[in-house]
């Protein structure tokens, strides 16, 4: 099936040559396809006498005007000048002309025949989706249940595993006595959030007036759908500013928070639901429990085999867990309670069918067994296997969708663990923040009171006093494949180790990195388990931290990986610290971009040395370069000005120092 669409505009003061160069047009079409032309001619053709010029041309290639009646009214006239021509109109369903507001001119529809046969099989499917739900009539009845539970067996026990499963069951319980299988209608939902009821019943009257002033033609109606207008007008304009103020209010500067509410403007947001193909050497896959395997093996084993390019026993250092250093405290039911309540509101249901949705509305029944599930792991270093288990959600990211390699994973984990793992990093956090050694200064990633910003600051300002030394500034610009999935663990203990934190301390942190399972699920389908190895890292609420731990020579008076990794030149234009052990002469800035999972780097160097500890550093922290490539560089006073100092002028710092 083809056909030929042709959209025309004629302005009011087009002469005579129009209608040549119309029939120009006509001319070169395949008029044994069908023809359609429709647009707004300007011309009444009501008027017989105005449309004899045009309705020549159009009979002439059998061309029938299918719209019926006036598409523009005012007070003093009525005329059909929006026209719609076909050459099959026997295809043409349906015409319609309605008067809507939106313009002086009517809007006009037509519906073309496409197919006699009707898929409602499918259109039925895409309509609704099986949904596990407890409805509305059952929520209260649910509500008083949970808030009922006895979680005295939980409080009394000090076997955390038993008691992990036990709490889980509990409301597991529960929630399959209440729930039940429906079917949900998909609604499309009206991209314009600061419309409102109000606005909609105001916009209904002002076409309701609309079409009775047309009618009438009363100077008193005009009137009136004159001053509904303008007040639809000013009410959109008002609301739409009040949406845009409360948003910019409520991000508090947060850019990646407006970015989202952007993204979700202009239809960019992230479906999840969408159908999956796979291709899989030259056959087409879309079996959801085989393409959920497929991800799963290939989640794991692509990391794996980046793993296998360094040696197993190959190390930064053996843990120093000699002496006395810093453990884990218990907390108590109202610091559990604060976690709680930041936590983000998400109703994705992890492996126990939980949310934070679900914690946050029954806190208050949950708190006391959960703040003793928590000070036992912190007593016992142990982080319990049933919350280790992800699951994992394939995000597209670009290219080909057929191919496995074109996403990754996003992982779902107990929420549970999540409020665990709160508590632990900001114990932790405070510890290496005020210990000695602790996060350098210099540390910009992930920590308060640092931003790009402050980054790319610091970055100009040591290129400009090398330069002013009268040095040569070099730099190595790296891109770390997978560096997300790599964070390995007996380097990120290697590090934590000269923190001075205790051997229990280390030992949670350890059992919390070791022996974590995960699954993949498409739609209804979920792939088996598989686990993890040392390499792997997709801990939501650690990330940031280990990345910053793992990735950066940012660990004060840390002679493991400075010692070992740079060189002992004489300070050049950058000084940590003043110690035989140090690099003053290697400087690093790292940012990610996260379409893609890949980290950038950028590394300033006094000497073509600097490259070769580069390379050592990356190999140690056991890092791999996108297709072994580095990027060198060297700056000058005018490349400086023009690339560094306008850049951040027009505040275009973000991509400064990206690879």
């Amino acid at each position: 099936m083809s056909f030929i669409i042709i959209g025309f505009y004629r302005p009011p003061t087009a002469n005579d040559t129009f209608y040549d160069e119309f029939a120009d047009i006509l001319k070169e079409c395949d008029h044994n396809k069908e023809i359609i032309i429709m647009g707004d001619f300007n011309l009444n053709w009501e008027d017989k006498s105005k449309r004899r010029k045009l309705k020549v041309i159009t009979d002439k290639y059998h061309l029938e005007q299918l719209i019926k009646g006036p598409t523009r009214i005012t007070k003093c006239s009525s005329t059909q000048l929006d026209l719609f021509f076909s050459n099959k109109p026997e295809r043409i369903t349906k015409t319609y002309n309605l008067i809507t507001g939106l313009s002086d001119h009517n809007l006009t529809l037509v519906a073309r025949k496409l197919t006699s046969k009707r898929f409602k099989i499918n259109a039925s499917a895409s309509r609704h989706t099986n949904v596990n739900c407890i409805p509305k009539s059952k929520q209260e009845t649910f509500d008083n249940e949970i808030n009922n539970l006895d979680w005295g067996d939980i409080l009394s026990s000090e076997n955390l595993e038993n008691s992990c499963q036990l709490f889980t069951s509990k409301i597991n319980i529960v929630r399959d006595k209440h729930i039940v299988k429906n079917k949900r209608k998909n609604k499309n939902k009206v991209n314009l959030p600061w419309f409102s009821e109000i606005l909609w019943q105001l916009m209904k009257s002002k076409d309701a007036a609309l079409k009775k002033a047309i009618k009438t033609k009363r100077d008193t109606d005009i009137l009136v759908y004159k001053n509904l207008r303008n007040k639809v007008i000013n009410e959109l304009r008002l609301a739409k500013s009040h949406f845009f103020l409360k948003l910019l209010n409520d991000a508090k500067g947060n850019s990646s928070e407006i970015w989202k509410s952007i993204n979700s403007l202009l239809g960019r947001a992230q479906h999840h639901t969408e159908d999956i193909q796979l291709t899989v050497q030259g056959q087409t896959i879309d079996d959801n429990a085989k393409i959920a395997s497929i991800f799963n093996s290939f989640f794991i084993d692509s990391v794996q085999r980046l793993g296998n390019n360094f040696k197993t026993g190959e190390q930064l250092t053996d843990l120093n867990v000699a002496g006395q250093g810093f453990d884990l405290v218990t907390v108590t039911e109202e610091e559990v309670k604060k976690v709680i309540c930041s936590l983000k509101n998400s109703k994705s249901k992890d492996v126990s069918h939980q949310d934070t949705v679900f914690i946050k509305k029954h806190s208050t029944t949950l708190i006391p067994p959960i703040t003793h599930l928590a000070n036992l792991s912190i007593i016992q270093s142990f982080f319990p296997p049933h919350w280790k288990q992800a699951i994992v959600t394939p995000i597209f990211k670009s290219g080909d969708r057929n191919i496995v390699s074109n996403y990754r994973p996003i992982s779902i984990l107990p929420v549970i663990s999540k409020i665990v793992e709160k508590i632990v990093i900001d114990q932790l956090t405070d510890h290496i923040n005020s210990c000695n050694p602790g996060l350098d200064s210099a540390q910009f990633g992930f920590t308060k009171h640092h931003s790009t910003e402050t980054a790319i600051l610091h970055l100009t300002e040591q290129i400009r006093l090398g330069l002013d030394k009268g040095g040569v500034v070099g730099a190595v610009f790296l891109d770390l494949s997978k560096a997300f999935d790599t964070v390995n663990h007996k380097v990120l203990l290697s590090k934590l180790s000269n923190v001075n934190l205790s051997s229990n301390t280390l030992a949670w942190i350890s059992s919390y990195l070791s022996d974590r399972r995960q699954c993949v699920k498409i739609k209804d389908a979920d792939s088996s388990y598989l686990s993890h190895n040392a390499f792997t890292f997709y801990e939501p609420k650690w990330a940031p931290e280990a990345r910053c731990l793992a990735f950066l020579p940012s660990l004060s008076g840390s002679p493991v990986l400075w010692g070992q990794v740079f060189s002992k030149a004489d300070p050049f234009f950058f000084t940590h610290r003043r110690s035989p052990r140090l690099s003053p002469d290697v400087i690093s800035h790292c940012t990610s971009r996260k379409k893609n999972d890949d980290l950038s780097m950028l590394v300033l160097c006094r000497s073509p040395h600097s490259v070769d500890n580069v390379d050592r550093f990356v190999h140690l922290c056991h890092l791999v370069q996108s297709n072994s490539t580095q990027k060198l560089n060297h700056f000058c006073s005018d490349i400086f000005i023009h690339f560094f100092l306008f850049p951040l002028i027009r505040r275009h710092h973000r991509c400064l120092y990206l690879s």
